[in-house]
């Protein structure tokens, strides 16, 4: 089942009492949120009460039994799915529980805060086989937090992943929105484009993070990608490791009406696969199904591509049946 987090299974706050209050006021930002207004707001609620309370105040959470996550109590993005309004990516963690074990090699490229780093830990033996890339660096510093909190079970890499390695690469982010930080500038509009900051970040392609950091692994590797906009050129700089990936597991997000991830996927002898919100696994036959999946406008969709014939697609397809 879905991990389901609560304030239950908070185990500390800080740096200070204020971070106790600060904690209270989302508690009833978020009450209201799921009784009052049907789930929405509580972003917009997060990002305000940081201003008041200040945006040093964090919590740490018990997540997936033994590991631990710090969240700041600001961060709209990570206090939704924390405050029990609803799991973050369920249909990634359902896919995970059944392909990961203890010689798999994961590659986390975009990795936020390090969630899915944090949960490959559970299950793959080595630190060294999880690689978890962040561009931003705002971000990687709470993605290396993390990743202490948790006794260095994961490797932090800190770079933009794209086609060629060695590029002075400029990170569009915003502070409030950090999740959606990007290599592109896709918001339009005066005040929005001024409202977001820029970052100065190194680029690495994909073949290159796998020969510095995993060498040759024996096991299967998955590669997790989730770019914002970069999908594109990360695998045009990884066409070695498509050569042996087990698994890929991508968004593709709504606003690319021409599914251009997707077709470029499946050009690639990719097969994909969409998990539905009832958790039935499907296989996509084209990129127009992909299309017709993303009828959200502004949600990006986790997809899962493998060989076909591998024995990755064979156990999804089992999964299917």
């Amino acid at each position: 089942m879905p991990v389901q987090l609560s304030p239950a299974l908070v185990v500390g706050t800080g740096p200070g009492m204020r971070a106790r209050f600060h904690l209270k006021a989302c508690l009833i930002g978020a009450f209201l949120v799921r009784n009052v207004l049907a789930n929405r707001g509580l972003q917009h609620i997060s990002w305000i009460l940081g201003r008041v309370f200040g945006e040093d105040n964090y919590v740490i959470f018990r997540v997936f039994d033994n590991r631990h996550v710090k969240v700041y109590l600001g961060d709209g993005y990570w206090i939704a799915p924390l405050l029990r309004l609803g799991d973050y990516e369920p249909e990634v963690r359902r896919v995970l529980s059944r392909v990961l074990r203890a010689d798999c090699a994961l590659i986390d490229c975009g990795a936020n805060i390090g969630w899915w780093s944090v949960y490959a830990s559970t299950r793959v033996a080595s630190s060294d086989k999880i690689l978890a890339v962040e561009a931003s660096a705002t971000t990687f510093g709470r993605l290396r937090e993390n990743a202490r909190l948790n006794g260095n079970a994961f490797t932090c890499v800190h770079a933009a992943i794209w086609n060629r390695s060695s590029r002075r690469l400029t990170v569009h982010y915003h502070p409030d929105r950090h999740a959606g930080a990007s290599l592109k500038q896709r918001r339009s509009g005066r005040l929005i484009r001024r409202a977001y900051l820029r970052e100065a970040v190194v680029s690495l392609t994909l073949d290159d993070l796998v020969d510095q950091r995993l060498g040759a692994p024996e096991g299967p590797v998955i590669l997790k990608l989730d770019v914002e906009g970069a999908e594109m050129q990360a695998l045009e700089g990884g066409s070695r490791l498509l050569d042996t990936v087990s698994l890929i597991i991508y968004e593709d997000h709504a606003r690319d009406t021409s599914c251009s991830v997707s077709r470029d996927i499946m050009a690639k002898g990719f097969r994909v696969f969409y998990c539905d919100d009832s958790f039935r696994l499907q296989m996509v036959p084209d990129g127009d199904s992909v299309q017709i999946i993303k009828r959200q406008t502004k949600r990006g969709y986790n997809f899962f591509a493998c060989r076909d014939g591998s024995d990755m697609f064979h156990e999804l397809a089992k999964w299917c049946e």
